[in-house]
C-alpha cells in the first residue's frame, strides 16, 4: 500500500475499535479506491458486514476479494472459516482448511483447531 492508503486503513481501524462502524466503512472504502487490492480492507469490510449487519453475502464475497487480492494474507481465510462454519456449510470449511495448509502464513495449529470445531459441531 502507498503511505496515504496505510494511514487510512489505520485510522479506519481505529474507527472500527471505537465503534465508529459507518466511518470505518466509509475509510476502509477510501483505501480501496487508492489500493484495489488491499486485502486487509476487503477483509474488515467483509467483517463489518458480517459482524454488525449480519449480511454474509456480502461477507463473503469481501472475504473472497481479499483472499483474491493476496493469497498469502492469512487473515482472511479465518474469517471466511468462521462465515461458513456459522453458516453449517461444513464441507466448504474443510476445503478451505486443505487449501491452507500449503500457505506458509497460516498457522496450522489453527486449522486443526477449525476442524476439530467441526467434529464437535457434527457430535
Amino acid at each position: 500500500m502507498n503511505q496515504n492508503a496505510d494511514e487510512l486503513y489505520l485510522t479506519a481501524e481505529a474507527e472500527y475499535k471505537n465503534s465508529n462502524f459507518t466511518e470505518a466503512l466509509r475509510l476502509y472504502f477510501e483505501v480501496l479506491s487508492e489500493e484495489p487490492d488491499c486485502a486487509p480492507a476487503h477483509n474488515s469490510i467483509g467483517w463489518i458486514y458480517r459482524t454488525q449487519f449480519d449480511d454474509y453475502p456480502k461477507a463473503e464475497r469481501y472475504y473472497h476479494m481479499a483472499i483474491k487480492a493476496n493469497p498469502t494474507y492469512p487473515h482472511s481465510y479465518w474469517s471466511l472459516a468462521y462465515l461458513l462454519t456459522d453458516l453449517e456449510r461444513n464441507e466448504e470449511v474443510r476445503q478451505l482448511m486443505k487449501r491452507c495448509q500449503s500457505i506458509p502464513s497460516i498457522d496450522k495449529s489453527m486449522i486443526q483447531q477449525r476442524l476439530a470445531v467441526l467434529s464437535e459441531l457434527e457430535g
